[in-house]
């Protein structure tokens, strides 16, 4: 599997305008779904 291949054409299309404005579109959704001040999981201690 060549990792190049893939990440190539990922990379070259972020470093366009419209590649920009998806990158931080994308890392907007990334960021709502995933706040970075929630708690930390933890397990349950009655697990019974």
């Amino acid at each position: 599997m060549n990792f190049d291949a893939i990440v190539a054409p990922i990379a070259e299309f972020s470093s366009t305008d419209a590649g920009q404005i998806v990158t931080q579109v994308l890392r907007f959704f990334y960021e709502l779904a995933s706040p970075s001040n929630a708690d930390a999981a933890q397990l349950a201690k009655d697990a019974a």
